[in-house]
């Protein structure tokens, strides 16, 4: 499949060829592997009707179902369908690729987009519907914890992403749609029809495909909730939310014994523990001429914890910890990245109390690595925990996270306790590395230095440092 597209401020007036994988912009990230930007042309008048596509297996779609689970209250939508319309619009055309089959192309415009390095997220709406959809398109991208490089690392990456997330938040993900161009200068994209129930063998071997859910009120985000409601709302929301948590790890299936010990033994979370400390060395590295320009007391706090975490891990008495959360079989597929933009919850109602819990969203579950979802479930929660002590800026509220969670899955003895508060520690480590050096946030980093300098200290108390 070839398609074309414009990033804003590109020249107009040059014309490039796309190749067959999804277009890349420059980052200004120091660690990603990436080639220079291609520039490409928007969508016009003078694109033929008829687009060539690449000989590739007849896929078939199928349409979906005109209701969804009862938690989609909070669905935006204009219309009732859950699926874009087959009635075409002036953007939608039909395709004659080489081998004969039809299909009908979707327009759908752009009203705002995030992005990241690995990621676009566009909020659109349907040009004939108007119903209002999000997409997530990945880009090529490689560094210590992506591999995107390829089309078909991308496309194994939304497979994981629907299956993964429609266990999480079932209802809310419809499906992927193959992307057939993307305008972000016109703010437009079209896409095939939205195959509900793909498969790998279902999907062109040379297109990339978006990720296509309904779109959900950003106001009811955990984050806008603990920044604009009261104490004791938050506190309300806060403990539907970890019911809703442990429902979840409940339900997961536990790994084997076996294959426990492939994810969660000590020698490899010793690797992992290394390779969440490599996330910092454009600090660490006094070496490094960019790490000049760290603050010295934010290095040598980083120093400070790195040291501290490894010296805790590496105390013999507390290694056979880890080894007894495997025999609990605490290791499951987890979510992996539990934070605050990821969640969002209906808006609280005196004489519905009880069924709060049941009225939550978890969005965006781990796709792209599986050692950073094949975990134990406290450290699935550990990153929710310090996400919303860092927004609060209090531990007040995380505290009661930890204790409601250990109550309701009756983890409360000494074994929990130790590896939960571990991971607490090494959670807000990763978190100031990424947002420092990766997101360019340093306040944000700051922010999480100082609640991993506090959970430190609860650490220290299950051994001398």
């Amino acid at each position: 499949m070839v398609y074309k597209a414009r990033l804003p401020g590109e020249n107009a007036n040059v014309r490039h060829s796309t190749t067959k994988s999804f277009p890349k912009e420059a980052s200004s990230k120091k660690h990603s592997v990436a080639s220079p930007p291609r520039i490409t042309e928007p969508l016009s008048r003078e694109i033929s009707s008829k687009k060539q596509f690449a000989t590739s297996p007849t896929r078939i779609t199928e349409p979906l179902s005109k209701g969804i689970s009862p938690e989609g209250s909070l669905i935006t939508s204009c219309t009732h369908s859950t699926e874009p319309l087959s009635k075409s619009s002036p953007c939608e055309r039909r395709s004659e690729p080489q081998s004969n089959r039809n299909s009908v192309l979707h327009c759908y415009k752009i009203e705002d987009m995030r992005q990241s390095e690995t990621a676009w997220v566009l909020f659109t709406r349907h040009m004939t519907t108007k119903q209002c959809f999000v997409m997530k398109i990945l880009k090529e991208y490689k560094d210590t914890r992506y591999s995107l490089e390829d089309v078909n690392e991308r496309q194994q990456c939304q497979l994981e992403a629907l299956h993964w997330n429609r266990i999480f938040t079932p209802g809310i993900y419809l499906g992927l749609g193959c992307i057939h161009d993307l305008d972000l200068y016109r703010k437009l994209v079209s896409l095939e029809e939205i195959i509900r129930n793909p498969t790998k063998e279902r999907l062109d071997p040379y297109s990339d495909y978006a990720l296509i859910m309904h779109q959900l009120p950003s106001d009811r985000r955990l984050d806008c909730i603990l920044s604009e409601e009261s104490a004791s709302y938050c506190k309300l929301y806060i403990k539907a939310l970890v019911r809703r948590i442990s429902e979840i790890h409940e339900d997961l299936t536990p790994m084997s014994i076996e294959e426990g010990r492939r994810w969660a033994c000590y020698e490899h979370l010793e690797e992992k523990l290394m390779h969440n400390i490599e996330l910092a060395i454009p600090i660490l590295d006094v070496s490094n001429t960019t790490s000049r320009g760290y603050f010295s007391e934010m290095r040598n706090t980083f120093i400070q914890l790195r040291d501290q975490l490894l010296h805790v891990f590496a105390y013999y008495p507390y290694q056979r910890f880890f080894d007894q959360r495997i025999q609990q079989q605490g290791i499951k597929r987890c979510h992996g990245d539990l934070k605050s933009p990821n969640i969002l919850i209906a808006p609280y109602k005196p004489w519905d109390d009880g069924d709060l819990w049941r009225r939550i969203w978890i969005l965006d579950a781990i796709d792209f690595n599986p050692s950073y979802s094949n975990i134990d479930v406290l450290s699935d929660l550990a990153m929710l925990i310090i996400d919303v002590q860092v927004r609060m800026k209090t531990p007040r509220l995380a505290d009661f996270m930890i204790d409601e969670y250990l109550s309701l899955t009756k983890q409360q003895g000494e074994v929990s306790r130790f590896v939960l508060s571990y991971y607490l520690v090494e959670k807000a480590f990763v978190g100031a590395a990424i947002s420092i050096v990766y997101d360019n946030l340093p306040d944000l980093g700051w922010g999480y230095l100082e609640v991993a300098k506090m959970r430190m200290e609860d650490l220290k108390r299950w051994t001398t440092i």
